[in-house]
């Protein structure tokens, strides 16, 4: 479902209040359409989307909420769809209520015990190759972690840089 108003089809397109949702119980087609092979429709469960782009559509501004794998992720920032500099500057929260469900789903890891809750946020910008979260807070269970994390995919293996503190 979708609704908004679009505007400047003459230069440069634009949209204004343009909502989006999206509810899939079976998201075995979403997932192949999008080339996801790192989760099954199965692992991912039903997803629930709900947002809204404002904005010329060469950089709009997004906001959005989503909810699959029994967690939910608030997303919201400026994007970027052409070919140079970062194509990402975003907002971003997750929270999941427990974190073995969640490494249950997404993988083959089976925690022996509860760990607690995760919530993740931070400033996530980048690109495809190179992305970096920054401003990082984090709580899995009882342990807290604040910082920096960057990725770069430019070269065989990928490279990590992390500047984290506990506590």
């Amino acid at each position: 479902e979708a609704s908004g108003e679009l505007d400047g089809l003459s230069i440069v397109p634009a949209v204004k209040g343009l909502k989006f949702q999206i509810n899939a119980k079976n998201t075995s087609k979403l997932l192949k359409l999008a080339g996801i092979k790192a989760l099954t429709a199965n692992q991912l469960g039903a997803v629930y989307v709900d947002g809204e782009l404002n904005g010329n559509l060469i950089a709009p501004s997004l906001a959005f909420n989503f909810k699959a794998l029994g967690g939910s992720a608030a997303v919201s920032g400026k994007l970027n769809t052409l070919p140079i500099g970062e194509t990402f500057d975003l907002s971003v929260r997750v929270k999941h209520p427990e974190m073995t469900h969640l490494l249950r789903r997404i993988g083959k890891y089976n925690p022996v015990s509860k760990i607690g809750r995760l919530d993740i946020q931070g400033r996530l910008y980048g690109d495809a190759k190179s992305m970096s979260l920054e401003g990082m807070t984090t709580k899995a269970g009882s342990v807290e972690l604040r910082g920096d994390v960057s990725i770069e995919q430019g070269s065989r293996r990928p490279q990590i840089k992390a500047n984290l503190t506990s506590g």
